[in-house]
């Protein structure tokens, strides 16, 4: 924190006017017109300018002065430290609140780029002072490790750098910063030393949490498979117009999905990589490379510009942290294959670009005498193809790179670039271009009452199984439904052998975690997703269900609920549960003790004047 005294606004400064003129100031009135205007009309001015700013632009001193309240210098903060009363006036308060904002986020968790409250401010001047009071210090080397570890040296930077940059981007100087710094490393500092007896957690405490994270379930399935309710779907289906307007009624991404395909046929022209890759002394010869620039530094660029579609790492070796940066293999590595590409590259691009601008002439091209001249691999493709369809050719020199490009675009002849591609570089002509569009209602009418007919099949099979549940409701006492049902084991297999089903036992086990297990089954794996189950009482029935794929509607019984075995809890589980028990109480125990609003105000007789204007 700056020890240097504050300037004081109203002293004047050996440049201001009212000390270079002083002969000019001798008209006793509090305002004075300027020459040649009226002062009665410039009064009216003065008190609209007044009015303006008092309305829009006020400030928390300037309102207190105007409206008579509180003046500055009068208590905003109060308490007590050791039985001696301390305060904090407005203007003090507000300034130790901006000290705050850049740290905000370390000592409130104010990370989403909200304000540091009142609140929080009072709680930090109140302990900081009871720590600074107990003899709490924080030493150099603490302040400089923490800005170390709080500043760590990135990509093309240092520490130094970025600790700089972050005092310019809060107006702020080391010095002032790390004052302030200080104080909150005390802060944290001195509610970790009240609380570091509760750093051992208390044993029962880490079983009673350990087993309510690992209840045991038994658990009653019933299924009712969307297949086994086609055929009474199909036969509720709408037909013509009523058809229609339920597709019509459909959101636009459900309709799209019957959409034809981008489909095109193309003519390519391909400088194949790898095994027998393109000489290419022909094209060289005829679209030589810029004068301007050398071979590596257009390999550079080439790798620059498609590093990520043509030099990918397929793996991380062992040691390699995965990253952004590490994605694409050094240059030095693949600087043969970039050298020889982007000679390639740059070529073949002063091609395309001649053939364009010949064909904007009026001139007749011949792409594939052209291409073959040239050296390269020459393909005509007159099927007009989906992109599916293109990459099952399997095409030695080309992939879905240089497909893609061809399917997506809007036009017919010659694309605007060479396209890079995983197999070899490559330019497209495109011959004839179909683009996705919605078929005549009459040609996907099937396909939209087999649609109908699933979803009508899922409400069908959700019927059946809550309408069993229905039959477990749980009445209140007046007599009406409630909301939850409930069913012992022999009611519940009476009611699902009426419905023809046989349920599916889950023995005792707890919830499962991770991704699914080879083989399991499709009811652990429904579980697996399900949120609601395993926050359940013993006999619950729940309402039914679909899965995630839509072809299967469950219904769940709780049949048993238990604690698990301790022999089941590892040193695993008893060091990761007891960190969170000891950091819940030492959470609690501040809140309740120390640092909570009530204990700041019993302890400490905290008062904040919120009524005083800020």
């Amino acid at each position: 924190m700056s020890t240097d005294k504050p300037h004081d606004p109203k002293a004047p400064t050996s440049d201001s006017p009212l000390a270079t003129q002083g002969d000019l100031q001798k008209d006793d009135d509090l305002i004075v017109a300027p020459t040649g205007k009226s002062r009665t009309r410039f009064l009216m001015t003065f008190l609209l300018v007044i009015i303006l700013l008092t309305t829009f632009t006020v400030t928390g001193p300037l309102l207190t002065a105007l409206t008579g309240g509180d003046m500055p210098g009068e208590a905003y903060l109060t308490w007590e430290v050791e039985g001696q009363p301390r305060s904090m006036d407005a203007q003090d308060f507000m300034t130790e609140k901006r000290k705050l904002a850049p740290i905000g986020g370390f000592l409130f968790g104010a990370n989403d780029g909200r304000a540091v409250t009142d609140e929080e401010t009072a709680r930090f001047i109140v302990i900081d002072d009871v720590a600074d009071a107990a003899g709490v210090r924080v030493a150099d080397t603490d302040l400089l490790g923490f800005i170390e570890r709080s500043f760590p040296a990135g990509v093309g930077g240092n520490t130094a750098d970025q600790y700089k940059q972050f005092l310019r981007s809060y107006r702020l100087s080391a010095k002032e910063f790390e004052a302030m710094l200080r104080r909150a490393l005390r802060y944290v500092r001195y509610q970790q030393l009240l609380s570091a007896a509760l750093n051992v957690p208390d044993i029962a405490a880490v079983e009673k949490s350990w087993r309510g994270q690992h209840q045991e379930f038994r658990l009653e399935g019933l299924a009712i498979s969307v297949v086994d309710s086609m055929v009474e779907a199909r036969a509720q289906a709408p037909q013509g117009a009523d058809l229609q307007a339920w597709f019509d009624a459909l959101s636009q991404p459900e309709k799209d999905a019957y959409k034809t395909q981008d489909a095109a046929s193309a003519e390519l022209a391909v400088a194949a990589h790898g095994e027998g890759a393109f000489a290419g002394e022909a094209l060289w010869a005829k679209y030589p490379l810029p004068a301007d620039q050398t071979e590596e530094q257009l390999a550079r660029k080439y790798h620059q510009d498609y590093g990520f579609t043509r030099f990918r790492r397929a793996s991380f070796p062992d040691g390699m942290v995965p990253s952004i940066e590490n994605l694409i293999l050094p240059f030095d590595e693949v600087k043969a294959d970039a050298t020889r590409e982007a000679k390639a590259y740059y070529s073949l691009a002063a091609w395309l670009k001649d053939m364009k601008e010949r064909e904007a002439k009026g001139e007749a091209v011949d792409f594939g005498a052209e291409a073959t001249a040239l050296g390269l691999a020459f393909r005509s493709q007159s099927d007009v193809l989906t992109l599916d369809s293109w990459n099952n050719l399997g095409l030695p020199a080309a992939s879905r790179y240089a497909f893609e490009a061809i399917l997506y675009s809007t036009k017919t002849g010659l694309l605007d670039s060479v396209t890079v591609d995983q197999k070899g570089l490559v330019v497209s002509k495109v011959l004839q271009k179909n683009s996705a569009a919605m078929p005549p209602f009459d040609q996907i009418a099937d396909r939209v009452t087999e649609a109908w007919a699933k979803k009508k099949a899922q409400e069908l099979a959700l019927a059946k199984l809550n309408g069993l549940h229905e039959r477990f409701i749980v009445k209140n006492a007046d007599g009406t439904p409630g909301i939850k049902a409930e069913a012992d084991e022999a009611s519940f297999v009476a009611a699902a052998t009426e419905l023809g089903l046989v349920p599916t036992v889950r023995e005792w086990a707890e919830r499962p975690t991770g991704v699914a297990k080879e083989g399991e089954n499709a009811f652990d794996t429904w579980l697996r997703n399900n949120f609601a189950v395993w926050s359940q009482t013993e006999k619950t029935v729940l309402r039914a269900e679909m899965d995630r794929e839509g072809s299967t509607a469950w219904l769940v019984r709780v049949a048993g609920v238990r604690d698990p075995q301790l022999s089941r809890m590892g040193p695993g589980d008893l060091a990761s549960v007891g960190r969170m028990t000891t950091m819940t109480e030492r959470s609690n125990f501040m809140s309740q003790q120390v640092s909570g609003q009530e204990a700041l105000t019993a302890r400490y007789k905290l008062k904040l004047n919120v009524e005083q204007p800020q």
